[in-house]
């Protein structure tokens, strides 16, 4: 079995993949293009002329929520982050974990104010 990330399993079978669909429905409720720009790229930040502060935030999003709930992946493949995303940004290349370490303790910190019981432990 070749393991292939599922956006490219998508395009494979069904010919388009979660991303197009994403941003087909943005378009269609009128959201602005580098909005829809964003989320059809946010696995491949390719050229980044329009938006490209946006479409890095949304591709370390992507990497981030995917890190958080692995479960949500078919196979545990590499969830680092595209280089360029963190030159965009200004940011040092950071490692995932690092970052991921930061974003568990503001959610729950977040829970806690809420007073939200979290399903993980």
């Amino acid at each position: 079995r070749k393991e292939i990330p599922l956006y490219r399993a998508e395009r494979t079978v069904f010919g388009f993949d979660h991303a197009m669909v994403g941003a087909s429905l943005l378009r269609q409720w009128n959201l602005p293009e580098p909005m829809v720009e964003a989320v059809a790229c946010h696995h491949e930040l390719g050229e980044t002329k329009t938006a490209p502060r946006l479409k890095a935030v949304t591709h370390l999003a992507n990497v981030f929520a995917n890190s958080l709930n692995p479960s949500l992946l078919l196979y545990r493949q590499s969830l680092e982050p595209d280089a360029q995303a963190w030159e965009i940004l200004g940011l040092e290349s950071g490692s995932v974990d690092e970052a991921l370490d930061d974003i568990e303790k503001e959610i729950n910190e977040a829970i806690s104010a809420f007073s939200l019981q979290s399903g993980a432990a």
